[in-house]
């Protein structure tokens, strides 16, 4: 299996020790993919009748020139990976997010788009409420309302935008921020138009609530990122090794924890992944809140709510975390690539729907484990600097490294979430009705159920976290092996706090 992989990836991508240190000279290497991205966005929206084969065509070029772009250099002794920081760690792992994400959306834009994804939303309700000369000004020459030169409310063009939102919010190919106040598009800007005729007492109040609200989630989250980071990268929790180098999370069980270790670390780097893309995310949030006039701060609200989580450790199953209080940046990506044509070809081969529903769920989880692949082999390089596994790192990867590391635990780990939700779907729908209606009175409308209300969520939140732990395990431990813990996020200014905790706390052998 590995033999097949090699040969495969070795068509677009550079052996570990062929890849070339990042240098100044380097920046036009990394400039292709989004050059070709804004030419792939542009035939998109100016030409949408270009034949399909022309798209295929440049599709077919442009896809490896993406891959080895993003994958043929990495970050050397100017920030060694012997002794890594943010910004070496963040740096590769950007490249690997966006060889995929890049990947997606080129072949999105050249072959899976369809024409209304690129419209802006609302529109038709806003060309009934105002004036052709009114539009006309908005649109610019040779532009229409549904694509305007810019997004509406700002002065950043249409082909940039659609490339800069990953969620697609304020597109017809976005995902709904039903959790914000304003739609975006349209509708965002007819009401910072009508923001801007109220008193301006109301304005400014709408947007200094919104920055106070940004600002306390950034200060809460840096100082949950701050103590967790701080409590890990004690010698008491975690090893020394894994500070300068990969290690396993079972190197865990040798602190003060003991058995407990593993389990105790993979709560903690779970809920850091969290804090560290909510940091980032409220800090941008805010940045773009405070320059922004009152009057439209609508637009900025429409185009930043929601955050990316909404509370995940109140998760009470598994469909609700990866649905609902998970981070939606690449939702997107997953439904067009895994769960609309599996569940498309499964309805063309005559499958039952709940059949295709299945594949569906599958295959969206399976493209989410080639994400996080894509990121492992993006960081391969560091290796080098290790010195590790000797001549075995002349080949495209390893077994233990790279993409497929540890016989695609990263995947794997993605799959069991899908099977843990077909797994609750089943139970909900079938096993549990049945149960059910031999212990309680069968109700008159819906279907039976062993519990509701409160006790329902108690034990739903502890079927999902158990599963969490559990499974997130063997996703931790092939990150760890790839040196994720050696950088430092934070300043651990609550370091002092976090060594009374340990010192204080029990020896479990």
């Amino acid at each position: 299996m590995t033999d097949v992989i090699e040969s495969f990836f070795s068509a677009f991508l550079p052996t570990a020790y062929d890849r070339q240190p990042f240098t100044a000279k380097s920046a036009p290497v990394l400039l292709l993919p989004p050059l070709l991205l804004l030419i792939a966005c542009y035939i998109r929206l100016r030409h949408p009748t270009l034949p399909l084969y022309w798209r295929a065509a440049f599709a077919i070029v442009g896809v490896p020139v993406i891959l080895r772009s993003c994958l043929s250099h990495y970050v050397d002794s100017s920030l060694p990976y012997k002794t890594l920081n943010f910004s070496s760690e963040m740096f590769c792992f950007g490249l690997g997010v966006g060889a995929y994400v890049w990947v997606m959306l080129f072949l999105e834009l050249c072959l899976m788009g369809k024409e209304g994804d690129y419209n802006v939303n609302g529109a038709e309700e806003y060309k009934l409420n105002h004036s052709k000369s009114e539009t006309a000004s908005l649109i610019g020459d040779g532009y229409t309302l549904q694509r305007p030169r810019c997004f509406p409310g700002t002065n950043v063009p249409l082909v940039w935008d659609i490339l800069a939102s990953l969620r697609g919010l304020g597109y017809g190919r976005g995902i709904v921020p039903e959790s914000s106040p304003y739609k975006a598009g349209y509708d965002a800007l007819e009401k910072s138009q009508l923001l801007a005729k109220e008193p301006a007492d109301k304005a400014n109040k709408i947007k200094w609530d919104a920055c106070k609200k940004t600002a306390r989630i950034f200060v809460v989250c840096y100082l949950m990122l701050d103590l967790i980071e701080s409590f890990y990268r004690q010698p008491e929790i975690l090893t020394d090794a894994c500070k300068h180098g990969p290690c396993s999370i079972d190197d865990a069980k040798h602190g003060r924890l003991g058995s407990a270790g593993p389990m105790v670390l993979t709560a903690l780097l779970g809920t850091y992944v969290i804090c560290v893309m909510q940091t980032v995310s409220s800090l941008v949030y805010l940045c773009a809140l405070l320059p922004t006039k009152p009057s439209e701060i609508p637009i900025t609200i429409s185009r930043y709510e929601p955050l990316p989580f909404a509370h995940p450790h109140l998760s009470d199953s598994l469909r609700a975390m990866w649905g609902v209080h998970w981070h939606a940046f690449f939702r997107r990506f997953f439904l067009i690539f895994g769960y609309y044509p599996a569940k498309n070809l499964a309805g063309k081969l005559g499958l039952p729907r709940k059949v295709g529903t299945t594949l569906g769920i599958m295959a969206t989880f399976l493209i989410s484990g080639f994400m996080h692949e894509m990121c492992l082999e993006a960081i391969l390089p560091r290796f080098k600097e290790w010195d590790l596994d000797g001549a075995k790192l002349g080949r495209v990867r390893t077994p233990e490294r790279g993409f497929g590391a540890q016989n695609f635990q990263s995947t794997r780990f993605f799959l069991l979430q899908g099977i843990g939700i077909i797994f609750e779907d089943i139970f909900t729908n079938f096993i549990e009705p049945q149960i059910a209606a031999l212990l309680v009175d069968v109700p008159k409308v819906g279907k039976a159920r062993l519990i509701n209300g409160a006790p329902r969520k108690i034990f739903g939140w502890i079927w999902c976290m158990t599963v969490m732990l559990y499974t997130g395990h063997m996703l931790l431990d092939v990150w760890l092996r790839h040196g994720i813990a050696s950088a430092a996020v934070t300043f651990q200014v609550t370091r002092p706090l976090t060594q009374i905790i340990i010192d204080h706390l029990p020896s479990i052998t």
